[in-house]
């Protein structure tokens, strides 16, 4: 970012921003997914390991997108 004019940011900055993970359900593996949880353990409590194996669980059983 140090490269760019200011105008450059605010530019980039105004642009619209896509829901990233919307878009990767479904192209990668749960297995990658679940490999890269054991490499990256970021959830540091009971609740959002819960929240993250739920979520695992959810893209197993298929995720029905009702409102994006």
């Amino acid at each position: 970012m140090a490269s760019l004019s200011p105008d450059h940011v605010i530019f980039l900055q105004s642009l619209p921003k896509a829901e990233l993970h919307a878009h990767l359900n479904g192209s990668i593996p749960i297995k990658i997914i679940l490999e890269l949880a054991q490499q990256y353990p970021s959830a540091s409590t009971s609740a959002e390991r819960t929240e993250v194996t739920d979520t695992i669980e959810n893209f197993r059983s298929g995720v029905a997108f009702n409102e994006i």
